[in-house]
C-alpha cells in the first residue's frame, strides 16, 4: 500500500471539497464541546484564584468590580439558603438540558460521520462535485445503523472503563505508578488496534451499506489480513497527530504572559489590561486550534477511508478486486447445502 499516495490523495480531497470540513466539525461536536467547557472552567478557576489571592494579599489589586459583584452575589445566595430551596428543580432542569444536549451532539456526530465518509467515498470513486445538500441526502439511508453503532460504541466504552478501573487502580497503587508506565506501550497498541477496528467498521457500514454485524466481520477480516499495513498507518497517523498537538500547544503558555505581566506590575489598571489581553489572545488561539483540529480530523477520516478502499481493491472506481472476500459471498454451509 502506497502511504504517500494515500496521504497526498487525502489532502487533495479535503482541500478541494471543503464542505467536508463542515461535516468534520459536526463529527467532532462532542469532543469540541468538552474541550471548550474544560478550557472555560479552567479560565474561570484561574480568575477565581486571582480574585481570592487579590483579596488576601492586596484588596486594592483584586479583580474588577463587576467580577467582585458576581462573586459576592453567589456567596449571598449560598449563605442565605436560597440555593437549597431551588436545588431539586435546578438539578432536574440541568439533567434534562444535559440529556437534550447529549442527544443533539450525538445526532450531529452521526450526521457528520455519515456525510464525511460518504463524501470521501464518492470523491475517491470519481465524483467531481460534492455539495452540502447532496451529502445530507445520504443521511436518511444510513442514519439508524450509524446511530445504533455509535450508541453501542458509547455503552461499550463506559462499561469497559468501569470494568478496567479497579484493576488499573490496583496496579497503580501496588506498583507506585511504575506498573502504569510499563503498561503504557500495551495500552497504546491496544487502543490503536481498537480505534482502527472502529473506523474500519464505520467505513464498511457507510461505504458498502452493510449491517453492523456484517460490517464488523468485514472490518475484522480486513484488519487481520493487513495487520502490518494498518499498524504502520496507525503509527504514522498517531505520530503526526502527536507532533502537531505538541506544536500547537506551545503558544498556550504565551497567552498568559500579558496577564502575569499585569499582575507583576502591581497596579489595578495593569492587572485589568493584562487579563483582558490574555483573554483576547486565548480566544484567538482557541478558534485557530478548533479550525486546525477540524481539518486534521477530516484528513485522518479521509485517510482511513482511502485505506479501506485500497485494501478492499478499490481505486478510482467502485469495483472491488476479484480476490476481495465481501460478505455477500455464500458461507461454507450454504455452499455445501
Amino acid at each position: 500500500m502506497d502511504f504517500v499516495d494515500i496521504f497526498s490523495k487525502a489532502w487533495k480531497i479535503i482541500w478541494k471539497h471543503k464542505v467536508l470540513w463542515v461535516f468534520s466539525f459536526m463529527a467532532l461536536c462532542g469532543a469540541l464541546v468538552r474541550g471548550i467547557a474544560g478550557g472555560f472552567f479552567g479560565v474561570v478557576s484561574f480568575l477565581i484564584a486571582i480574585y481570592l489571592d487579590g483579596l488576601d494579599t492586596a484588596p486594592e489589586l483584586a479583580s474588577p468590580l463587576w467580577m467582585q459583584k458576581i462573586f459576592f452575589q453567589i456567596q449571598h445566595i449560598v449563605e442565605d439558603g436560597i440555593l437549597s430551596m431551588y436545588a431539586a428543580p435546578v438539578v432536574v432542569i440541568v439533567i434534562l438540558l444535559a440529556l437534550l444536549l447529549a442527544a443533539v451532539l450525538l445526532l450531529a456526530r452521526t450526521v457528520g460521520n455519515i456525510c464525511l465518509v460518504r463524501g470521501v467515498w464518492q470523491a475517491d470513486a470519481g465524483q467531481t462535485a460534492l455539495t452540502f445538500s447532496s451529502l445530507l441526502a445520504e443521511v436518511r439511508h444510513y442514519l439508524w445503523s450509524t446511530l445504533l453503532f455509535l450508541l453501542a460504541l458509547t455503552v461499550f466504552g463506559v462499561v469497559a472503563g468501569l470494568v478496567l478501573f479497579l484493576p488499573l487502580a490496583a496496579v497503580f497503587i501496588l506498583t507506585l505508578g511504575c506498573g502504569m508506565q510499563c503498561l503504557m506501550p500495551v495500552s497504546i497498541a491496544v487502543s490503536g488496534f481498537v480505534r482502527a477496528f472502529v473506523d474500519l467498521t464505520m467505513i464498511a457500514i457507510l461505504g458498502e451499506d452493510l449491517k453492523i454485524p456484517e460490517a464488523m466481520q468485514r472490518a475484522w477480516g480486513t484488519l487481520t489480513r493487513n495487520l502490518g499495513a494498518i499498524a504502520l498507518m496507525t503509527l504514522l497517523l498517531f505520530a503526526g497527530q502527536f507532533v502537531l498537538s505538541n506544536f500547537t500547544a506551545q503558544p498556550l503558555m504565551l497567552m498568559l504572559i500579558p496577564g502575569m505581566t499585569g499582575i507583576a506590575a502591581g497596579t489595578k489598571s495593569a492587572v485589568t489590561a493584562g487579563l483582558f489581553a490574555s483573554g483576547i489572545f486565548l480566544v484567538i488561539y482557541i478558534l485557530l486550534s478548533i479550525m486546525l483540529y477540524i481539518v486534521l480530523h477530516a484528513f485522518v477520516s479521509t485517510a482511513w477511508t482511502l485505506v479501506f478502499r485500497r485494501l478492499t481493491g478499490r481505486g478510482a472506481d467502485e469495483t472491488p478486486a476479484a480476490n476481495d472476500d465481501s460478505p455477500e459471498e455464500p458461507s461454507l454451509s450454504e455452499a455445501t447445502s
